[in-house]
């Protein structure tokens, strides 16, 4: 949403806050699930935190990246 030139002048954190947020939003929607273990067995909620954990996983190597493709850009503004 942001002009390029601007975006790339922002300081890193403010666009790994977007990063953040979802990954509340995700945990939200899914811990709850989890945690009623009634309806689930044992391997069932192994398996949902596995899938919580890589999915973390990944969001985090999203925003390894997206340091990375906006420090590539400010090098190549200044």
């Amino acid at each position: 949403e942001y002009d390029v030139e601007d975006w790339s002048r922002m300081p890193i954190s403010a666009g790994l806050a977007e990063f953040v947020e979802h990954c509340r939003q995700a945990n939200e929607m899914t811990i709850p699930k989890i945690v009623d273990q009634s309806k689930y067995t044992a391997i069932e909620v192994e398996g949902m935190l596995n899938s919580l954990s890589e999915t973390m996983e990944v969001v985090m190597l999203a925003m390894q990246v997206y340091c990375d493709i906006q420090e590539k850009i400010r090098e190549k503004i200044q």
